[in-house]
């Protein structure tokens, strides 16, 4: 009879030779090179010989070295998978303050509410159980029609919403959906009044990490089939993201959009997208005036699809930055009360989710690393040789392969897993309800963090 256990243990053992081979070529390569470099630095003319590449290589990043190479052969602006490689300052550094005498933990038999209502003022609120919600992933441009039912599947599972993107509107999406957020892009798709109406929320997108605000095209040859048709493409054209709405846009256009698309929508909360930029509080004041009901703002560390390396590195400030002077002035605007917040990028892990909450967050959305948590028990369809997101890709080399219900109980475990860690964290803070978290139940180990959060310093004595 067939063993499989021997089988994976012959396995294991052709494996560990490979590697073995392959670290002793590597070790005599080391050594040619070694000895090449010495030969050639003795001559004193290091400058014209292989030396020349230490020095290349140790002042400046590969990656860019790497980026002005594909320019030289293209001649073209760069774009880049799945955001910048820069580290922006984030959420590690902030700590929560333990309950430990007074207050005191929560009992672990004591039901601690996560449940959020985006967009209070609206006719029709958003309520969701927990205040993670799946971000827009757009079919078409980015994914299959398998990957966006899954992930609807998966937030009808735990109770959440899930935001379309800006690709076409894809019926089977909002069908299996818990709550469905209808993005609202600078697109001639996604507008028709019947996909309005089945909207639980509406997000306008003026802008996002990676592009900013400028639009792009899209060959006809990539969105072939369903997509293109949805889209309403012809063959030869192009899908195009416009620049902007409307032509020499005011402020009353906009007033005029929101409460037309509420007033289609039958009430439901209409909010706008932003990427947190340098005069984040200018267009602030811009979106209260047009009338919306939450504000999405997009941090600089982004994971999105092929974005220009530009946009990628140099545009935005970081999702903590732009949280924290969101929430103070929308207070100092006596709007905090009336007017949502939701953030996303930069964002890791169920602490981190919940430090944003605390700043003043009333939801995350989670970006395109979901991806990899989709296909997390499906990444050997497409290793070693190509990535997973050939399993996602609306053109994925692999994409028959992807298994939609592995996929769906993937993320609903994950999002399941992150709300339990996050009501964990609120008991260890003496607190029975996601409402009851404040900033104040923040400190900061790095100092000048501490002040600009306006919070204690982990060296100071609390007061």
């Amino acid at each position: 009879m067939f063993n499989i256990t021997i089988m994976y243990d012959v396995i294991r053992i052709v494996l560990l030779l490979l590697n073995l081979i392959f670290l002793m070529k590597l070790w005599g390569t080391y050594r040619k090179f070694v000895k090449t470099v010495e030969k050639e630095a003795s001559t004193g003319h290091v400058e014209t010989k292989q030396m020349e590449l230490y020095p290349t290589f140790n002042k400046s990043n590969f990656q860019y070295l790497l980026e002005s190479g594909l320019r030289a052969s293209s001649g073209k602006a760069l774009s880049r998978p799945f955001g910048s490689m820069k580290k922006w300052q984030d959420f590690e550094e902030i700590l929560f303050i333990p309950a430990q005498t007074s207050p005191s933990p929560i009992n672990s038999d004591q039901n601690v509410d996560i449940s959020v209502t985006i967009g209070p003022k609206a006719k029709k609120p958003m309520k969701i159980d927990m205040p993670l919600i799946i971000g827009g992933l757009s079919y078409g441009i980015h994914v299959t029609e398998q990957v966006k039912v899954a992930l609807a599947q998966a937030s009808a599972n735990v109770k959440t919403a899930i935001n379309s993107g800006e690709g076409p509107f894809l019926p089977e999406e909002q069908k299996a959906a818990g709550k469905y957020i209808l993005q609202y892009s600078k697109t001639t798709w996604a507008k028709e009044r019947n996909e309005l109406e089945k909207a639980d929320m509406i997000e306008i997108k003026f802008g996002q990490a990676g592009f900013a605000a400028m639009g792009y095209e899209i060959n006809q040859k990539d969105i072939e089939g369903r997509a293109s048709e949805l889209m309403k493409i012809k063959e030869g054209e192009k899908a195009v993201v416009h620049d902007n709405f409307f032509d020499n846009p005011t402020v009353q256009d906009f007033k005029e959009l929101v409460e037309e698309l509420r007033n289609v929508a039958g009430g439901v909360p209409v909010g706008a997208k932003i990427l947190a930029g340098g005069k984040i509080e200018e267009e602030l004041d811009f979106l209260l005036d047009i009338g919306v009901d939450y504000i999405a703002i997009d941090g600089v560390q982004v994971i999105n699809h092929h974005a220009p390396a530009i946009t990628h590195d140099n545009f935005g400030i970081p999702t903590l930055h732009g949280l924290i002077r969101t929430v103070r002035h929308l207070e100092k605007r006596g709007a905090r009360e009336t007017v949502s917040v939701i953030c996303s990028s930069g964002l890791s892990s169920p602490g981190d989710y919940l430090k944003a909450c605390a700043i003043g967050a009333d939801a995350v959305y989670l970006d395109a690393s979901i991806v990899y948590l989709l296909v997390q028990e499906q990444m050997f369809k497409s290793h070693p040789w190509k990535t997973p997101s050939e399993l996602t890709s609306y053109n994925g080399k692999y994409k028959e392969k992807f298994d939609a219900e592995k996929g769906t109980v993937s993320v609903s475990n994950y999002l399941t897993s992150a709300a339990k860690e996050m009501q964990l964290g609120l008991r260890a803070l003496g607190k029975s309800s996601l409402n009851e978290l404040t900033i104040k139940d923040l400190v900061c180990s790095n100092e000048q963090t501490a002040n600009q959060l306006h919070i204690p310093y982990t060296f100071v004595p609390f007061r």
